[in-house]
């Protein structure tokens, strides 16, 4: 583990929350967005103290051993992913401000499910029986039958098909 600094709450941490109140005020975020930053924040702000000194410069090991925290916590995947862009938006601003050169939380993600964390809808693949009929529909136009097609062969879902086309 590394060596642990003294925390204080520095008031750069009080500055940010104004600067989000200020975001919600001018219509750059919503509340809801603010609430869950400012929740990730206090979180993390948890966690760190008496570990690290937020306002030093924090490394991504330490980010890394929160996020490795919260699954051992049996946190999910979406909870973890959630608090961590919170903390990013944080970081993220003292760049801005000019108090830290280096994000700590560049390239660090929430990782994979945990087994258990949330059950896989398997799918059943159309038999050759479905597909024909699919195919055969008179109402289909060659545009329609194409993507069809498409996503057939190629396996795309319609979120992808949607996204091509956008």
């Amino acid at each position: 583990m590394i060596e642990a600094a003294p925390i204080e709450r520095p008031s750069f941490i009080h500055q940010w929350l104004s600067a989000l109140s200020l975001d919600v005020a001018s219509g750059q975020i919503s509340k809801d967005t603010a609430d869950t930053y400012k929740t990730a924040m206090r979180r993390f702000e948890e966690w760190a103290r008496g570990r690290y000194a937020i306002g030093g410069e924090l490394s991504n090991d330490a980010i890394k051993q929160w996020v490795a925290a919260l699954r051992d916590e049996k946190r999910s995947v979406k909870t973890i992913s959630t608090w961590l862009t919170g903390v990013r938006a944080f970081f993220r601003w003292m760049i801005a401000q000019k108090l830290i050169l280096a994000d700590p939380t560049a390239g660090i993600k929430a990782g994979t499910q945990i087994n258990g964390d949330r059950k896989r809808h398997k799918r059943n693949a159309l038999t050759p029986e479905e597909v024909g009929r699919l195919l055969n529909l008179a109402s289909l136009s060659k545009r329609d039958r194409a993507l069809i097609y498409l996503m057939l062969y190629t396996g795309a879902r319609g979120i992808e098909m949607h996204r091509s086309w956008s």
